[in-house]
């Protein structure tokens, strides 16, 4: 027997240790592949995550900076409940700096969105820029590029907008429509089984087949939405992240080159963050809220909505698009039987995600937003009746 240190005893030794290594690898590819990528991904979200808390105020020392992009720098809190003092006298900021100011519409799908854009277009001279799904990766860039004290235009609209106001430090404001989660899951699956049929793709759409779901999982595929919106940071829609998608997505999911912006941002988010991370944020979301929104309209209400935010832009929202919301289609899928109304057909399928404990927990984050929603929601009306009577 030749000793340990033999030169042929080495070679085995050095073989056997290196397939191990090749083997260990093998196994365990998807960490170590993902930790590869996120190294140089992580500097990229230093550079544009720039530190906008203030460890010297009380109020946000302490506060995780682990996801900075969430904390928000520039907006104008809401217009009816967070600008009075203790005696209701004094309205800070003025009401021109909400009208003068630059206004962004989040366009939360399925939620009343397209009236509220189209009304938008149909009275704005230049007419707002749009910032989506379709468009998301085209803005960013440019705007990552120019800094963060531009001179923004007048308006912008769209699915991607949540984090423009970041882009400057002069007056800007946030506003959207919430409609409950679990009515707009089915709307969304109703419309997305329809354009899918008829071969209309949108991109809430192309994700996933939904005319190959039920609807249960079409609601868990989406999740929730709205909340993905709130964290989106802008980096994660161009192509500086193509490479990290690339790594993430699935054989179901479409090629990168083609994938949705908001489902990039969801395979993102699901990888960078915990269940943990997610209720951090979820509080700090709920926190935030009535500070980072203007106004919020809910679709129950759509036209005391429409008449909130006219008041806020001084525009005519109510008065020229207050009507019913635009884009309503059948809740009757196509070769789907008719003889129930398409109230009780969404109702029914409403009850259906209700009764499912793990749509509940793919929705949770956006209900405890729509709960809280509603709530400001109520106060904003308060105010404004309040105000009226005056």
């Amino acid at each position: 027997m030749g000793s340990l240190s033999s030169p042929m005893q080495k070679r085995v030794l050095l073989f056997l240790l290196v397939s191990l290594t090749i083997l260990f690898l093998v196994l365990f590819s998807g960490f170590g592949r993902t930790e590869h990528y996120v190294k140089p991904w992580k500097k990229l979200l230093d550079r544009y995550s720039p530190n906008v808390i203030d460890n010297n105020k009380p109020e946000q020392k302490g506060e995780s900076m682990k996801y900075k992009w969430i904390h928000k720098k520039n907006y104008l809190p809401n217009y009816f409940t967070k600008r009075l003092d203790k005696d209701d006298l004094v309205k800070w900021p003025h009401n021109d700096v909400y009208r003068n100011g630059t206004m962004v519409f989040v366009h939360n799908q399925k939620s009343g969105g397209t009236t509220t854009k189209n009304c938008l277009r149909k009275f704005m001279n230049p007419p707002p820029i749009l910032a989506a799904n379709p468009n998301a990766d085209e803005f960013y860039t440019l705007m990552l590029s120019q800094g963060a004290h531009q001179d923004l235009a007048r308006a912008y609209i769209g699915d991607s907008t949540f984090g423009i106001c970041d882009f400057t430090n002069k007056p800007c404001s946030y506003f959207t429509f919430l409609r409950d989660p679990y009515e707009r899951s089915v709307s969304s699956y109703n419309m997305c089984n329809i354009l899918t049929l008829q071969k209309l793709p949108r991109p809430l759409c192309i994700a996933r087949n939904a005319t190959e779901m039920s609807v249960n999982d079409w609601a868990k595929h989406q999740g929730s939405f709205f909340f993905r919106q709130l964290l989106a940071n802008p980096i994660f829609l161009t192509k500086s992240f193509s490479p990290m998608v690339d790594i993430l997505r699935t054989p179901e999911d479409p090629s990168t080159e083609k994938m949705p912006a908001w489902w990039k941002n969801e395979l993102i988010l699901s990888h960078l963050m915990s269940e943990k991370d997610k209720l951090m944020a979820l509080d700090y979301v709920l926190d935030h809220l009535e500070e980072w929104f203007a106004v919020i309209g809910l679709t129950s209400d759509y036209a005391t909505s429409m008449a909130l935010i006219e008041e806020v832009y001084d525009l005519p929202f109510q008065s020229e698009c207050g009507g019913d919301v635009a884009n309503k289609r059948p809740y009757t899928l196509i070769g789907q039987s008719s003889h129930l109304s398409k109230e009780d057909i969404a109702n029914q399928m409403v009850a259906k995600l209700y009764s499912d404990m793990t749509v509940k927990e793919a929705l949770r984050y956006d209900m405890e937003i729509y709960r809280k929603a509603k709530d400001i929601f109520r106060r904003q009306k308060l105010q404004f009746e309040k105000e009226r009577m005056k």
